[in-house]
């Protein structure tokens, strides 16, 4: 079972592995929701990005990538780890979605972290 000390771990390898280039931003989750029902994987995603800071220091950048129809700012905005809100639509629960919304609601939010809405594609680092 991948936990938080497994999520530290793995945070941490990853950060010192790529802790040269400083090019990157950190998207943590994955189109899922950080929290649903019963279930909370916040502390997973606290300690992966505790982990990613040890090992490649503080100036890195981390963002959450959320389910479509929601924005990492319904469960994460006063983490002091998440630098960039993410949001998403058009696929899943997202179709439809009224973006401007997110943008609107999470620039009321305190503090303003920056919004992101990614592009379908993404090019990853292997």
């Amino acid at each position: 079972m991948f936990d938080s000390i497994k999520a530290y771990a793995y945070g941490r390898w990853i950060g010192d592995r790529y802790k040269n280039s400083t090019h990157l931003i950190w998207i943590l989750g994955g189109d899922r929701p950080a929290m649903q029902d019963e279930q909370d994987w916040r502390p997973i995603w606290r300690q992966m990005a505790k982990g990613i800071r040890a090992g490649a220091g503080d100036h890195v950048l981390i963002a959450y990538h959320p389910s479509g129809g929601s924005s990492s700012s319904q469960w994460l905005h006063q983490e002091p780890w998440l630098n960039i809100n993410m949001f998403q639509s058009g696929h899943g629960n997202g179709h439809d979605v009224a973006n401007w919304e997110f943008v609107q609601k999470t620039g009321r939010s305190n503090p303003r972290n920056p919004r992101w809405m990614p592009s379908p594609i993404t090019k990853t680092i292997p």
